[in-house]
């Protein structure tokens, strides 16, 4: 298990970091989402989970500028 605790502690800091930008640069539906499915207890194991009630579409319309 020693091998694994390194990698955990990067990944841990990696998405602390990434909250952090997000809370400071994001608007608050980006920021809010993020938070929710990285950091919520009860989040989702996959890539792309929103929980219910919150919508990806303003995230994709933002990413994907017409």
């Amino acid at each position: 298990a020693l091998p694994m605790q390194p990698r955990l502690l990067a990944e841990r800091m990696t998405v602390a970091y990434q909250a952090a930008l997000l809370l400071q640069l994001a608007p608050p539906h980006v920021h809010d989402n993020f938070l929710r499915t990285r950091l919520d207890a009860m989040r989702g194991s996959l890539f792309g989970h929103v929980p219910p009630g919150q919508t990806a579409r303003q995230i994709i319309e933002r990413a994907f500028p017409k």
